[in-house]
């Protein structure tokens, strides 16, 4: 996932750079002269068009002048024309981190940010679904009460990547109280082969005292302890 978000961004970047580098210029930047060398419309984007600014500038490093080519991105062409001189802004630690002073560093095309919104988004939703279900689980183990469920129903989702047991179970709390629930429970685990091959009337299962909606079924995996 964290692959193909930078994957993704660095297509968007005609400099290969990332869109935290403009957070890092925007918290504190040195500036100095550069000259501009070119001017390059890149797109027309639905706010109007995009032009790259291609530049050269040069930092004293440990007693020595050295020169740095950059880019960045704006989205009027400014008043430069190659050979004109321009404000640089560069990182002091990084002075390849750097951009004219009133432009951006990173340009992210709005198609690729729908991209990344529609591919990265659900599956960090997922991933944090995914924890706070391990976190109660935990918890649950450890102060929840175990009781036995009857399975109503077992389904392989083969729609989603890993695949997936959709079960339907109900259960009676310490107060005689019925509660329906569902589990997604992936099909590869060890309970969830239970479900599928052995299509079991009953399970294991446990559930908060205080609310017995929260509950999990759980099979012998979940009570195993490695010791280190």
């Amino acid at each position: 996932m964290i692959g193909l978000s930078m994957w993704v961004t660095s297509m968007a970047s005609g400099t290969g750079g990332l869109p935290f580098e403009d957070a890092v210029l925007d918290s504190g930047a040195w500036n100095t002269k550069g000259t501009l060398t070119e001017t390059t419309l890149v797109a027309e984007s639905t706010s109007g068009p995009v032009w790259r600014l291609d530049y050269t500038f040069e930092v004293v490093i440990d007693g020595e002048a050295k020169t740095f080519p950059g880019s960045s991105y704006s989205g009027i062409r400014l008043p430069y024309n190659p050979g004109n001189e321009c404000t640089i802004e560069y990182n002091k630690e990084d002075p390849a981190i750097s951009r004219i002073r009133g432009t951006q560093r990173v340009y992210i095309d709005q198609n690729v940010a729908v991209l990344v919104f529609a591919l990265v988004l659900p599956g960090i939703l997922l991933f944090y679904r995914w924890i706070r279900h391990a976190f109660r689980l935990r918890i649950m183990l450890r102060e929840g009460r175990l009781s036995t469920a009857q399975i109503i129903e077992s389904q392989l989702v083969r729609w989603v990547n890993p695949s997936m047991v959709k079960t339907h179970f109900r259960f009676q709390d310490q107060r005689g109280t019925e509660t329906i629930s569902i589990q997604w429970i992936l099909a590869g685990s060890g309970l969830g082969q239970r479900l599928l091959q052995e299509n079991p009337r009953e399970n294991p299962v446990i559930h908060s005292e205080e609310d017995a909606q929260l509950c999990y079924l759980v099979g012998p995996a979940d009570f195993l302890t490695e010791e280190l």
